[in-house]
């Protein structure tokens, strides 16, 4: 009786090695055996991105302007003999001052008549009447005008000839300015800008199967 019990214990206890030795094996196999795992993950990140925006930008277009004057004659100056001396008013009309220079000449009235020119600026006639058609000429007369100010001038010639009439042309240059407009101008313009996106990648990771395995449990 005794022995037979014996025996069974033996067994059982070869039974638990065995098993030991098993699941050993086992757990070594799956310690030293490895793969590679890949799984999706998301995640949000900032991507860029450009955006067009419409706009009015403030832009000026600038032309050089004469100044606006006026001028009237007031007949002529009694300077004596052999002399003519006309009475010329010039008028500034702007509202800032500035420098005019003003050429005179005197034409003979037995051969350019005063009538067909009468009233006309010289700019418009000088094609048809040259300044070197003059008998005599003052040239370069200089006079600085204030804004809204007028000036009364004496230009004054010897006589070409002493005997002869003459009549005078004023040829004014007035002052340039720089005439300056402002507008609106639509224009665009790419601004970068940032956005919540999310991405997917894959990631890949070796482990051994006996980590495989607890996660498994574990999670």
């Amino acid at each position: 009786m005794d022995n037979e019990n014996d025996d069974k214990k033996k067994k059982r206890k070869q039974i638990l090695l065995m098993l030991l030795i098993i699941i050993l094996v086992i757990h070594l196999v799956l310690v030293l055996s490895r793969c590679t795992v890949a799984r999706v993950e998301n995640e949000v990140a900032l991507v860029p991105y450009n955006e067009t925006r419409y706009f009015e930008k403030p832009m000026q277009s600038c032309s050089d302007a004469e100044y606006y004057w006026d001028y009237e004659w007031r007949g002529w100056e009694n300077a004596g003999p052999g002399k003519v001396t006309p009475i010329f008013r010039i008028t500034n009309l702007e509202d800032m001052p500035g420098t005019f220079r003003i050429n005179f000449a005197f034409f003979d009235e037995s051969q350019h008549h005063y009538k067909d020119y009468e009233g006309i600026l010289y700019a418009l006639v000088k094609e048809k009447l040259p300044w070197n058609a003059a008998s005599m000429t003052v040239d370069n007369v200089e006079q600085y005008l204030g804004s809204g100010k007028s000036v009364t001038l004496f230009p004054s010639a010897e006589k070409l000839n002493p005997d002869a009439v003459y009549w005078a042309y004023a040829d004014v240059h007035p002052p340039i300015y720089q005439n300056c407009t402002t507008f609106l101008e639509n224009t665009t313009q790419d601004v970068l800008m940032y956005r919540n996106q999310t991405i997917s990648k894959k990631v890949s990771r070796t482990a051994s199967l006996w980590e495989l395995l607890v996660e498994r449990i574990v999670g």
